[in-house]
């Protein structure tokens, strides 16, 4: 049983405030500069549209832009309404190089097991080149953070053992704590800037939890969107045609909307065929055979036994494969590729890739729901090849 000492003072410099509190307001003052002019140009055009000028209907996707932006930026400030002031209270602090780092946050939405906390801490270096600040990456690791019931709510807690080489917080050096969480209804993601510092004995958490490096949450794969067969030699997955139903449910709904409106233009504007059809032709047959595509493609994947074969299918039709030696693999990553559904439902979709060390990379599976899921497919592939987890990538 993971427990929590509640005895660990608490000071209010130990309480951090997350660092990237200023993005709701930056995404409302874009919504709202962008729908000044969208909205009423959407006006505009949509009179034009009745008058017979085809071309403006061209102007009717800025407004419908500017929707979007006003709903992104509804739903952080519902979010930031929701879970209120979240602080992370560290244990030490500061963190100590050549110790630990480590801290909790207690958040306001209902405990289940299924809530999975990726949490990473990484050091970057202020280089500056002429009136601009780029950060290098010095280091960084990931993991997972512990996590609770805490009242009606969700207490998580992690610790990271800081290398003892590593430099001290300065105004060149800035060490960054970042969590992040898909949960029901919303896409959790703080930064905390802590202070990191070398003192005369390093320091050790009073948490005990876990590290982050070395806690593994149970994960069950579902068979949509990836099945996954060991043998002697290695491992095979298949990701089969229906792990893209949503999307490609999603692109033919888009697909007959332009189409339909084509056909409906044409229709009551005979001649206006020679601007309609290029553009909003070409646009609805594009995501007509894009949905064709995700409802069609199939990839099988065996790593094992010093190789790696990767074979794509279409309409059960085999497409070039790629293999390459194991040896040559230098990373298997997630990388996210998009997201379908809103609200509760909302998941975000990765494709997983594997870099060779001649520069270049092959997807290796893709349409995967979830981070959790996508990271215990890599994490899978890369045992297989023999391949060590890279701790410079993004969460």
């Amino acid at each position: 049983m993971i427990r929590f000492d509640h005895e660990q003072p608490m000071t209010g410099d130990a309480a951090i405030p997350p660092a990237n509190g200023r993005e709701v307001a930056f995404c409302w003052w874009g919504a709202i500069l962008w729908n000044a002019i969208a909205q009423p140009t959407g006006f505009i055009c949509l009179n034009a549209l009745i008058k017979g000028e085809a071309l403006a209907a061209l102007g009717l996707l800025f407004p419908l832009v500017g929707l979007r932006l006003l709903w992104q930026a509804f739903r952080k400030r519902r979010q930031v309404r929701d879970l209120g002031e979240i602080r992370l209270h560290m244990d030490p602090f500061p963190a100590s190089i050549g110790g630990e780092a480590g801290g909790s946050i207690d958040l306001p939405v209902r405990y289940s097991a299924d809530n999975v906390f990726l949490v990473s801490l990484r050091c970057e270096r202020g280089i500056k080149r002429d009136d601009d600040t780029h950060m290098e990456l010095m280091w960084d690791e990931r993991g997972y953070a512990a996590s609770m019931p805490a009242g009606t709510g969700t207490r998580i807690a992690f610790r990271f053992a800081v290398p003892a080489n590593q430099l001290s917080s300065s105004n060149v050096h800035v060490w960054t704590i970042r969590i992040t969480a898909e949960l029901p209804g919303l896409e959790f993601d703080r930064s905390f800037i802590i202070p990191v510092l070398r003192a005369g004995r390093p320091k050790r958490s009073q948490l005990t939890v876990p590290l982050a490096c070395e806690l593994k949450p149970p994960m069950d794969i579902p068979s949509r969107t990836v099945r996954i067969r060991h043998h002697p030699a290695g491992v095979q997955l298949l990701f089969p045609c229906r792990r893209n139903a949503k999307s490609a449910l999603l692109s033919a709904f888009f697909s007959a909307w332009f189409l339909g409106g084509v056909v409906i233009i044409v229709v009551k504007n005979p001649g206006a065929e020679a601007v309609m059809l290029p553009l909003f032709g070409l646009i609805g047959g594009g995501l007509l055979l894009y949905s064709v595509w995700l409802s069609g493609n199939s990839i099988e994947v065996s790593a094992g036994a010093g190789e790696l074969n990767v074979v794509r299918r279409f309409l059960g039709l085999s497409l070039p494969a790629s293999r390459i030696a194991a040896v040559a693999v230098r990373r298997v990553e997630p990388v996210r590729s998009g997201a379908h559904g809103t609200g509760p439902c909302a998941r975000l979709l990765y494709r997983i890739t594997a870099q060779c060390s001649d520069g270049t990379g092959i997807t290796v599976g893709d349409g995967v729901e979830g981070r959790r899921v996508a990271e215990e497919v890599a994490r899978q592939l890369r045992e297989a090849c023999g391949v060590l987890p890279s701790t410079a990538e993004d969460l």
